[in-house]
């Protein structure tokens, strides 16, 4: 293992511990590097311990100016958190023998428990656990749905009847736990702080920051050609208004009700297409739904959506629907979606409606059912060119409240207060 500089400097060295890192995205991920890279750039020395997972071969390399060490772990259902809990343990202490850390970034807690149940290892490193979501709540919400990897039936029995109960209050136990050993805990919104004070009511305000995520509105922003011409690079209609949704294929993220609003949306809306981007177990079943319903005039499934290639997609759309049933602690599409210009509509779920009020509270539905959603995206449609939801009007309103570099230099600040440094 090759040894991180260890020189002593003004800047903070800063171990972010996580769960995903890049090539594997999400929201989650995208976070992680989006701050990690930023801090890096500001002078600080970051590093990244993540699981080794599948498809990656490389055990330590540098992305963005940012070190990555990644630990091996199995993907087997019953036996991925407990390798992930020892072997991020076995390689955090193996790390500190060469480096010492002013602070230690939690975000998942099977990563954080492998670290904080050794607090000689921590040294005098200070610990911030940035809180995305009540985990235990999400993974009964996913996992209990998820297919099981094994063809028999007895074990996918034992393993969602027993294991998964199991597992599930685990998380919650050591998600407390791990919290209430942290220094600080940052929040991306007040929902996201109602599910942390719920989860330990006894937590001190003063330990508790409530900074938002950002867009980064350099990637996402106008096309400098017209609409038809972004269309054109994807191979999507010319004459069609267009609906996008960019989400994992998965149940809390209600795209069973979005694609059931379609057959009302289309009686008053002949000229309207759905694409929806993204993978997950539920491919077959949302498929199977368009089909039954008859509408695979009206759906397209464009599959994983690259980086290099979301921004395209929200520019040729007319409108992006974000249209979650559970647990959206921030909802970085919608953003990303209007810094490029185009105005996005969600369900009133988790931190969605607080961000999505503060620029126009009709982009909001009353509801999750497919009609409530379709009454809402009709009543866009017919009022889409006022002033309110041109596209500079989106963008501005990312760039005034959701850059990245705001949101950098507040969690820099945090950073640097709480290992008693002064700002330089």
């Amino acid at each position: 293992m090759t040894e991180p500089n260890n020189e002593k400097t003004s800047n903070l060295r800063i171990l972010m511990v996580t769960d995903y890192y890049l090539p594997q995205m999400g929201g989650g991920t995208r976070y992680v590097h989006e701050v990690s890279k930023r801090l890096a750039k500001r002078g600080h020395e970051v590093h990244i311990l993540t699981p080794k997972w599948e498809n990656q071969s490389k055990n330590e390399e540098i992305i963005n100016g940012i070190k990555v060490f990644r630990h091996n772990v199995t993907d087997l259902p019953i036996l991925r958190y407990w390798t992930q809990i020892f072997n991020v343990r076995r390689y955090f202490k193996r790390l500190v023998q060469n480096v010492s850390y002013d602070l230690i970034v939690f975000y998942q807690f099977t990563s954080a428990l492998g670290i904080v149940l050794d607090r000689k290892a921590l040294n005098d490193a200070k610990t911030v656990w940035t809180f995305f979501g009540p985990p235990h709540k999400e993974m009964n919400l996913e996992l209990s749905n998820t297919p099981f990897p094994c063809q028999y039936f007895v074990l996918e029995w034992l393993y969602k009847k027993i294991f998964l109960k199991v597992e599930i209050a685990f998380a919650k136990k050591s998600t407390q736990f791990e919290l209430g050993m942290c220094d600080k805990v940052v929040v991306l919104s007040s929902y996201a702080k109602k599910e942390l004070m719920e989860l330990i009511p006894g937590l001190s305000e003063s330990r508790i920051c409530l900074i938002p995520a950002g867009v980064d509105i350099g990637q996402f922003g106008p096309a400098n050609v017209s609409k038809i011409k972004t269309r054109q690079q994807l191979g999507l209609p010319e004459d069609r208004l267009i609906l996008l949704t960019v989400r994992r294929l998965v149940p809390r993220m209600g795209l069973e009700n979005l694609i059931r609003s379609i057959p009302f949306i289309s009686i008053e809306h002949k000229n309207i297409l759905l694409v929806i981007g993204g993978r997950g177990f539920l491919k077959d079943r949302l498929q199977k739904l368009v089909a039954g319903l008859e509408i695979r005039h009206y759906v397209v499934f464009a599959g994983f959506i690259p980086d290099p290639k979301l921004p395209i997609f929200y520019q040729a759309a007319d409108l992006f629907v974000l249209p979650t049933l559970a647990l959206e602690g921030f909802g970085f599409p919608p953003l990303e979606a209007m810094a490029c210009g185009t105005p996005a509509l969600v369900t009133p779920v988790g931190a969605s409606p607080e961000i999505m009020k503060k620029f126009d509270p009709q982009m909001i539905t009353k509801g999750t059912d497919p009609q409530e959603i379709a009454d809402s995206i009709n009543a866009f449609i017919r009022d889409r060119n006022r002033t309110a939801l041109s596209s500079s009007r989106c963008r501005n309103f990312v760039i005034n409240n959701y850059s990245w570099d705001k949101a950098v230099s507040q969690l820099e600040k945090e950073y640097v207060e709480l290992c008693g440094r002064r700002e330089e």
